[in-house]
């Protein structure tokens, strides 16, 4: 882990103090500590003419969006990334908006995977598995045209977390239009769709175009 210069503004030094406190009530480990600073700093770093507290849902979604996209970044480093924001953002700041993003949804797209689950198997053996997948309602009612979008996914090399949370919209759309696959509906039934999220499930609007994402992705196969 590349390490930076220490600050010798007293404000930030005391900034830092502040957090690792936040930290240490949370238990987070003392050697993890150092990881869950870098994180933070990355974020600020890409961000550098938004202050901390200027942020909102929009940004944060954006950001791991973003990070989930990453082929690269690991399944740890991606939990731990949502975690240092959430505490950052949630438990430090004590931003109003922090409590309104779903970080359970983003912890629930970086979980770790067995080999033999649809988003993580890269093989065709693994790809039939997936398809024959009788929980996967995308799989069970559209076999041909969910084999192309996994194949299409991995091919493009997206990363496991996009391409689970891609599924899940999918399948949740759905449930909501009782198996209507989204190839054969109008603006007016993703538009209803979106309107649940944002009305009944209080999801953000970043979220609702990531599942908007999803929908769009699923129709181009």
């Amino acid at each position: 882990m590349e390490k930076r210069e220490p600050s010798t503004d007293p404000r930030i030094e005391n900034f830092w103090k502040k957090h690792s406190d936040v930290l240490k009530l949370f238990r987070i480990p003392e050697r993890t500590m150092p990881w869950y600073r870098r994180h933070i700093e990355i974020f600020i770093d890409d961000h550098p003419n938004t202050r901390l507290k200027e942020h909102s849902i929009a940004s944060v979604d954006a950001w791991l969006s973003h990070l989930g996209r990453n082929p690269h970044v690991n399944e740890w480093q991606f939990r731990q990334q949502i975690d240092a924001l959430r505490l950052l953002f949630y438990h430090y700041l004590k931003l109003p908006w922090a409590n309104q993003i779903e970080w359970d949804h983003w912890l629930s797209g970086a979980k770790a995977l067995g080999r033999d689950h649809p988003t993580v198997a890269r093989c065709y053996e693994m790809i039939e598995k997936a398809v024959n997948d009788p929980r996967n309602r995308f799989a069970r009612n559209f076999p041909d045209i969910y084999r192309k979008y996994l194949i299409f996914m991995r091919i493009s090399d997206y990363s496991p977390n996009i391409e689970k949370s891609y599924l899940a919209w999918i399948n949740r759309f759905l449930v909501f239009h009782s198996e209507k696959h989204p190839c054969d509906c109008g603006e007016i039934e993703l538009a209803s769709f979106l309107e649940h999220l944002a009305i009944n499930r209080k999801v953000s609007g970043a979220t609702q175009g990531l599942a908007l994402n999803a929908l769009v992705f699923s129709t181009k196969q």
